[in-house]
């Protein structure tokens, strides 16, 4: 695909993987367009956006009430797991 293709009716912009300029054209374009006309993240009270860049999410602030832009863990991983093993015992007793 040469280009990135506007859906409607949001007017957001879609892309083939591969578009060379898929980051400035499309996931930029369309990060502005949500905050700024579709969702208008900003304006919400509970929100701090400052400094907010590519990459990032909203996590909650309990000390601030507010949900504030997080880069996530080092290592880029946003989901982790937790094994836990357990075990039982079960014992029969007969009596004559």
């Amino acid at each position: 695909m040469a280009a990135y293709i506007i859906l409607n009716p949001s007017s957001l912009r879609y892309s083939e993987p591969g578009y060379a300029l898929w980051n400035t054209n499309v996931a930029t374009y369309n990060i502005n367009r949500l905050n700024n006309t579709l969702l208008k993240l900003s304006a919400l009270l509970d929100v701090d956006a400052s400094g907010l860049a590519d990459g990032n999410v909203l996590s909650y602030n309990a000390s601030s009430s507010k949900w504030e832009p997080d880069k996530g863990p080092d290592d880029g991983r946003w989901l982790s797991t937790t094994t836990t093993t357990t075990s039982s015992t079960t014992t029969t007793t007969t009596t004559a």
